[in-house]
């Protein structure tokens, strides 16, 4: 008697409900999605407790005692920032801003500081959950269950840094890009300006693949910006700015920083090394944007936007995640780059990244980014594949 006729004989006390792959198949399917989720945002919770509190929320103070300054002349003063700052308990940070993206800070400056912290700390929760339903054409699941799990997200709300807003910015220009409403994403790629060192990836993308209409739109934008910069804070501003810059306490740890910069400053003529390995990486993004699509595009300049950037910290590694889960579920990939993405996901980057094996980190994030470059054809293909077995699959 064969299998099925055993399942369906009468007197045989098996019903054809067990069997059917609706019953005892789905719900675990559908759950372990949101249980993994939790787990990753239960870890994060424990580590934030786990951290020194000294300096809890110092960056968003930063930012709120610059909304208090813009437009007043007196942004970069040191001595005005300290004060507004040391009622806070902050250790007296200069802001690294500009005059327009202080502005921002503005309505959230006027509220009690509390509840200041509160909507901002909100606001950055919604801004990751938005940027990763708007990027295009990756796994929204996948995606979630990174972010959940993420330490520099959970390090970005921890400290009130506005990497998680950068990155929806970024996800929003590729949504209107994909669109085809090619001025208004320049106009919102030129919003990131906001971290404007994290944007040589965005220009490398876009010039490769020519959107002209989408440079001219950001171009036209980020000179009406850098006008009210100086409509704000006058014609000196950008000398006292860059005198700030250069100052040893604004790029603290850089033998941590995870980019070429923080990588090869250890060596003799790092500044050599770090325009030699830009200028290859660059032009390996170049490349591989000519032929990829706009997602892997994107993901690519993103994470090259990180590796170049010259200033970064570990929060800033959340660049990485869009590239890291496309390449972690991609299974036509070489495993050992799989593995790496996933190591890059796992909270293994900044525990290392924070250890005396840094370089170990720092060396990982290159090597990562660098091979996805050179690989880019096969995550393409292998992204179409499945994106058509999915039609498929619904049709």
């Amino acid at each position: 008697m064969s299998a099925v006729t055993a399942v369906n004989a009468p007197g045989m006390g098996t019903d054809e409900r067990s069997v059917s792959p609706g019953v005892d198949r789905r719900v675990p399917k559908l759950m372990w999605k949101p249980v993994l989720s939790a787990l990753g945002i239960l870890f994060n919770l424990w580590v934030a407790t786990q951290t020194n509190h000294a300096n809890l929320s110092s960056d968003f103070i930063q930012f709120y005692a610059a909304g208090k300054l813009a437009g007043t002349g007196h942004l970069y003063d040191r001595q005005a920032m300290v004060a507004i700052e040391a009622r806070y308990g902050a250790p007296g940070f200069l802001t690294g801003r500009l005059p327009v993206v202080a502005l921002t800070f503005k309505p959230l400056s006027v509220l009690p500081f509390a509840i200041a912290r509160k909507v901002w700390l909100t606001a950055s929760i919604l801004a990751g959950i938005l940027a990763l339903l708007l990027w295009p054409d990756v796994d929204r699941a996948a995606m979630l269950i990174a972010l959940c799990w993420s330490l520099p997200a959970c390090f970005t709300l921890f400290y009130g840094q506005e990497v998680l807003f950068w990155l929806l910015l970024f996800a929003s220009g590729l949504y209107l890009l994909r669109r085809g409403h090619c001025y208004a994403a320049g106009i919102t790629f030129a919003l990131c300006i906001c971290k404007f060192h994290l944007l040589i990836g965005l220009g490398v993308m876009l010039l490769a693949r020519r959107e002209w209409k989408t440079i001219f739109g950001g171009i036209l934008s980020t000179a009406f910006l850098l006008m009210m910069c100086f409509a704000l804070e006058g014609p000196t501003w950008p000398t006292l700015y860059g005198a700030n810059m250069r100052l040893p306490e604004f790029s603290p740890a850089t033998n941590r920083m995870p980019d070429v910069y923080g990588l090869v400053a250890r060596f003799p003529h790092g500044l050599m090394l770090e325009i030699l390995l830009s200028a290859v990486i660059a032009s390996a993004l170049w490349f591989a944007c000519r032929r990829t699509s706009l997602t892997v595009a994107g993901a690519l300049a993103s994470a090259t936007g990180l590796l170049m950037a010259h200033h970064s910290q570990g929060y800033d590694c959340l660049l990485l995640l869009p590239l890291c889960v496309i390449v972690a579920r991609e299974g036509r990939l070489p495993e050992w780059i799989r593995l790496a993405a996933v190591l890059l996901l796992s909270p293994v980057l900044l525990f290392t990244l924070a250890s005396d094996y840094s370089i170990i980190a720092q060396l990982l994030v290159c090597v990562f980014v660098i091979a996805a470059l050179i690989l880019s054809p096969a995550i393409q293909l292998s992204l179409t594949h499945d994106r058509q077995e999915r039609l498929s699959t619904s049709e």
